[in-house]
């Protein structure tokens, strides 16, 4: 199951149906919602529920690549909530080889 539909099976929408952006806080139905990742997978994070979060495709692409510092302790604290710390810092860590031998991330 991918990670977009794993977030959608276990986060239903409000009682209009829609879905809050976590930046703008505006309601969007599901086909105009993207599930993006709290730590990007290229710096390291996974596709853990923690991990994801709900924004508007417009939110979404104004983040573009700028990950703050804010989002990045938001996304270890669920890690560490959900007793994923490991594993997170295990991918951490595999990212950081993989960037030392030349391997680039690659979009699925």
């Amino acid at each position: 199951m991918s990670y977009r539909n794993s977030w959608f099976k276990n986060n239903e929408p409000n009682e209009n149906g829609k879905y809050f952006c976590v930046k703008c806080a505006g309601e969007f139905s599901k086909a105009e919602i993207d599930i993006d990742h709290i730590i990007p997978k290229r710096k390291g994070g996974t596709d853990d529920l923690w991990n994801l979060q709900c924004m508007c495709r417009h939110c979404n692409r104004s983040k573009g690549p700028r990950q703050s510092s804010r989002e990045t302790l938001k996304g270890v604290c669920g890690a560490i909530t959900h007793g994923d710390a490991l594993k997170l810092a295990n991918s951490m860590f595999n990212r950081k080889v993989k960037d030392l031998r030349g391997i680039k991330y690659k979009r699925k």
